[in-house]
């Protein structure tokens, strides 16, 4: 199995755990923003294996609609809403 190596660029976290309700919360508002400054922005979607065997592929394009349904409640972050 190939060694997991941490990805370039900046990571966010906090110092408490976080809910899922309240993730689900902040990545929706912060799709929001994203979208109020280009609405029809093509998006990408891409299967992240980093911690399983290194993988990081592109799947296929979304658009903002689609990233609402997988992030706005728990269910759709945590579950295959957000596998497909």
């Amino acid at each position: 199995m190939k060694e997991f190596s941490k990805p370039e660029g900046i990571n966010f976290s906090c110092v408490d755990n976080v809910s899922g309700d309240e993730l689900a919360i902040a990545l929706c508002r912060t799709a929001s923003f994203l979208q109020a400054d280009n609405p029809y922005l093509p998006l990408h979607l891409y299967h992240d294996w980093w911690e399983h065997d290194g993988l990081h592929f592109y799947r296929r394009g979304i658009d903002f609609d689609e990233l609402f349904k997988m992030i706005c409640s728990p269910p759709g972050t945590f579950g295959s809403d957000a596998r497909r």
